[in-house]
């Protein structure tokens, strides 16, 4: 085996430092076509790792059995190894020829902390060896810490799913919303340009009232009434004011027949037909009193009138 590798798998690495100084291959081969930064993956020796990707080795060089130096890491779960590598870009799905990836590597040799690091720094957990997901072989294998880790990156990658479709939505509505707000203020601004605003439209309008009341109210006060307006206002209050005796008194002396107008008058006893106004002739005394005119309708003054003249004799209204 190369001088080199052998320094590299025993974690030699000031014997290292003197060869890859006095000019050793830094991706010097060893056995079964492993490199020397192969050999310090899969034993652990972080020193040796870091001084060989500072001078420059492949990171992703590979064996005879198509695996990287971060597949060895993996399965010594070295995981400062493991770190330096990623930070170097190598391939973490990388299959080897065989078909696992570094993830399943760890899932074989039941390397739960490695699992746990290459699932954090992104390993795919879908690709598949033998038709099998490294958690599915964790679950053949019968490796509960791998499985537990993987099943907790699975539910931790579907929570985060839901957050990003979640703030993805969010993001949706308020862009439609700001949309919205500035396509209803143009609207706004426009029909304000075109058009006074409604509260604006009614005070105005309130304002154009007041003032044509104003200018109505003003022009009643200026204009004095006509001369037929005010013979109409008077002949209305004369209406108005005239006593109701005098209607009733009428309403009387038409309503009696012509057979019944001469009657007896009740202050002066005597019999005569009372004048238009329904007043004796003689003492030119109502032949209704006041008292009744007030408190009686028409028709029970007409029928008082008629009960004092059926009361008394015939034979006295003949002598008289």
């Amino acid at each position: 085996m190369h001088v080199v590798c052998e320094a590299a798998e025993a974690g030699d690495l000031p014997q290292l430092t003197t060869l890859l100084a006095q000019g050793g291959d830094v991706n010097a081969r060893g056995k079964n076509g492993n490199s020397a930064l192969a050999f310090a993956c899969a034993n652990g020796h972080a020193d040796c790792c870091s001084l060989l990707l500072r001078k420059g080795a492949n990171v992703n060089q590979l064996s005879d059995w198509g695996n990287t130096p971060l597949h060895a890491a993996c399965w010594a779960e070295s995981i400062k190894c493991i770190r330096q590598l990623l930070s170097a870009k190598a391939h973490i799905d990388f299959q080897s020829s065989s078909g696992p990836t570094p993830l399943h590597m760890a899932v074989h040799g039941g390397r739960a902390e490695a699992v746990t690091f290459l699932v954090r720094n992104g390993a795919s957990r879908t690709l598949l060896w033998q038709e099998k997901t490294p958690l599915a072989l964790a679950h053949d294998l019968q490796h509960s810490e791998c499985a537990a880790a993987l099943e907790k990156a699975d539910a931790d990658a579907k929570a985060l799913k839901a957050r990003e479709a979640a703030a993805q939505m969010r993001a949706r509505e308020a862009a439609a919303n700001a949309a919205a707000e500035a396509l209803l203020a143009e609207l706004e601004a426009e029909s304000g340009a075109s058009a006074p605003s409604k509260p604006e439209s009614k005070r105005k309008a309130r304002k154009a009232k007041k003032k044509e009341k104003g200018e109505e109210k003003g022009k009643e006060e200026q204009e004095p009434p006509s001369a037929a307006e005010s013979q109409d206002l008077a002949g209305s209050d004369a209406e108005d004011d005239a006593p109701l005796e005098s209607e009733q008194e009428a309403a009387l002396a038409a309503s009696l027949s012509r057979r019944q107008r001469d009657v007896r008058c009740p202050h002066c006893g005597s019999r005569a037909r009372p004048t238009k106004s329904g007043k004796c002739p003689n003492c030119f005394l109502a032949f209704v009193s006041s008292s009744s005119r007030a408190g009686r309708s028409e028709s029970s003054a007409l029928e008082d009138v008629l009960a004092r003249m059926n009361t008394r004799p015939r034979e006295e209204d003949e002598c008289a």
